[in-house]
């Protein structure tokens, strides 16, 4: 896995890339955030791209050179895919991921809840906690005057629809708009505020 920091503004600048990780055979899906004067990397450790055995690694540097473990989140049977960092009004890390479960009917498509984990530090985080409805991946949690918003997509289909959802805690979502998009296969999807 390599990192690449990147400013977007009125300039781009391009720091380095350097490889912070590879323990793993597969490291991928990074997001990266600014929190407690360390830099906090998050991103899915498994076999391959596509298996079954996703784990959420999470690690932190306050130069973005030397590079530590703080934790390794899992669930025995879920595969957890495409971490996303945020920091919650309240000062917690939030990491939210999508847990595709592992038993199911092999004639189905795979069934998924969207989850959240919290942490004060990076190394101790809470339990996992379900958010938005079942079979609807919600993609990245972004916060504006103390709400947070997430864009959800439905796993079941591809041509499922995309909803809006809100949450004053970050553990709570509640649909906003439920059918925010239903055209093709819309995914992947976050909400920004300027």
């Amino acid at each position: 896995m390599r990192l690449a920091c990147l400013l977007f503004g009125p300039v781009l600048f391009a720091a380095e890339v350097t490889r912070i990780w590879d323990a793993a055979p597969h490291n991928a899906f990074t997001d990266l955030t600014y929190f407690k004067g360390r830099f906090i990397c998050a991103f899915r450790e498994a076999r391959r791209h596509v298996s079954t055995d996703g784990k959420l690694r999470v690690l932190a540097s306050k130069d973005g050179k030397k590079w530590q473990s703080l934790a390794l989140l899992e669930d025995p049977k879920a595969d957890l895919r495409d971490p996303k960092l945020t920091v919650t009004p309240k000062g917690e890390l939030m990491l939210t991921s999508a847990a595709a479960y592992r038993e199911r009917d092999n004639q189905s498509p795979v069934p998924h809840d969207s989850i959240a984990y919290f942490s004060k530090d990076g190394v101790q985080w809470s339990a996992p906690v379900k958010i938005g409805d079942p079979n609807f991946w919600l993609w990245r949690a972004n916060w504006h005057k103390d709400k947070a918003y997430m864009i959800g997509y439905e796993t079941m289909s591809r041509n499922g629809v995309t909803r809006l959802y809100q949450s004053n805690d970050g553990r709570t979502f509640q649909t906003v708009v439920p059918a925010l998009h239903t055209e093709n296969y819309t995914n992947e999807s976050s909400i920004q505020f300027l």
